[in-house]
Formats: structure tokens, sequence, C-alpha cells
């Protein structure tokens, strides 16, 4: 009998070690293969952007680093980068401070704060084209209700995206929806990650 049981013991020793010696291979495979999902598309967008492939024809040739070097000298490249530049650092600069910020005053344990938390992550289900043509019925000068309010107080021919000098703010209004609430969660994840002893002791004193 007992034989039996070691004998039994062992093979379920066995399993438990084959298994554990294939399960790192069971966690990376769908991080593997997502990463050549993406490598996949990137290579093939690297090898077109190297011939003079078109829209109108499924016929190209080979061309170098020719495509590279027109762009460099069109000015247009050069005024795309400099508004996805400015882009970046209102949508990074305000999104890290606000979320900074309502993180803090989240890092409570009160109902109304746990009731914030839920609501705030609302606008991370939305998808970002989504939430584009929610913003353009917002504002909508016929039906929308953002639209509406600036119309009350004398500003109702706001133009939004549709004049150069309101498209940018446009465009970061539309992100400073969808995003922050992802930063907040960052940054409270890692309040939360903090030990309780140094805010005890801080209470104290």
């Amino acid at each position: 009998m007992t034989t039996t049981n070691e004998a039994v013991l062992h093979a379920r020793q066995v399993k438990q070690a084959r298994s554990d010696r294939f399960r790192p291979y069971f966690v990376l495979a769908p991080a593997f293969l997502l990463t050549i999902g993406i490598l996949i598309p990137f290579f093939v967008a690297i090898y077109l952007s190297l011939t003079d492939i078109s829209l109108r024809s499924q016929n190209f040739s080979f061309v170098g680093l020719s495509n590279y070097a027109a762009m460099f000298r069109n000015p247009d490249f050069y005024h795309a980068v400099g508004v996805s530049l400015r882009y970046s650092l209102w949508t990074t600069g305000v999104e890290m401070l606000l979320g900074l910020g309502v993180a803090m005053l989240l890092n409570e344990e009160h109902r109304l704060a746990r009731v914030m938390r839920l609501l705030l992550t609302f606008p991370l289900m939305v998808a970002p084209v989504i939430a584009t043509l929610i913003w353009q019925l917002m504002t909508s000068p016929s039906v929308g209700i953002v639209a509406n309010w600036l119309r009350r107080i004398g500003l109702g021919e706001f133009q939004w995206g549709a004049a150069t000098g309101s498209a940018m703010f446009s465009v970061v209004i539309i992100d400073l929806w969808v995003y922050p609430p992802f930063v907040i969660i960052l940054v409270l994840a890692g309040l939360r990650g903090l030990p309780a002893e140094p805010y005890e002791a801080a209470s104290i004193d």
C-alpha cells in the first residue's frame, strides 16, 4: 500500500514538474504572438516605404531612400512635426498634472471617492474615434449641448475644429476627456502601493 502511494505521489510530482517546466511558455505565448502581429506590419511598412507603391497601381519597384529624401525636403513634413510636438506637450503635460492632482484627491476612503473612481473609468471604455464623434455632436452648432451653452454666454460662433486657430484646442480637449482617467488609475495604483507606516507616523506627528 505504501509503495502504491509513493508511486502515485511520484507520478504527481513528475506531472507537476512537467507542468511547471512548460508554464512559462504558455504565459509568454500570447505576448509572443502579439509581438509577431505588431512586427510583421511594421517591417512590411518599412519595406513598402522603400518602393514607389501607389493606391492607383499594384505594380511597384524598389526606389531606396528617395521617398525619405523627398519627405525631408517637403516643408509640410516639418509643419506636421511641429504640430505633433505641440499636441504631445499640451496633452501629456496637462494629463500628468490633472491625473496626479485627481489621484491624490481620490486616495481617500470615503463614499464620494469610491463613486468618483468608478465614474472616471467610463471614458476609458470609449474608443478615440467614438469620442471624436461624440464631441463632434456636442459641439454641433445646431444640436450640440456645448454649442448651446456657449451660445448662452455669447460664444456661439466658436469654430472648434473648423478653424486653424481653434483646431489644436479642440483635439486637446477631446484627448483630455478620454485619457486622464488612465493616468489617474496609474498614479492611484502607485499611491495605494506605498507603505502605510510613513502616513501613520506623519499623522501622529
